[in-house]
């Protein structure tokens, strides 16, 4: 898993690195993968989680009361229940 002190590189600095080109522009190259590679995670760690958020919620859902009332005194209850307490549960199942 990833945390956000994964995603916190330490500065590089580029006038520490050897003269010669070749090995200053590869050590950059290499530290902007890294951060594309992190960030890729990051993004899908995110994804993963934003699903997961959606998939429980939609789990809690009771399908079978779409209009989100009451089935006794229609009281906006929501969709998550089908009675607003217990006396409506028992009234109704009296039926």
């Amino acid at each position: 898993m990833i945390t956000w002190s994964d995603l916190v590189l330490p500065p590089i600095n580029l006038w520490s690195l050897p003269s010669q080109p070749n090995l200053t522009r590869n050590k950059k190259m290499a530290t902007e993968e890294g951060n594309t590679d992190l960030a890729a995670q990051h993004e899908e760690m995110m994804r993963e989680k934003s699903i997961a958020n959606i998939r429980r919620e939609a789990a809690k859902i009771d399908t079978s009361n779409p209009t989100g009332l009451c089935w006794n005194c229609s009281e906006h209850i929501g969709h998550y229940k089908r009675w607003c307490d217990a006396d409506c549960r028992d009234t109704y199942e009296k039926r």
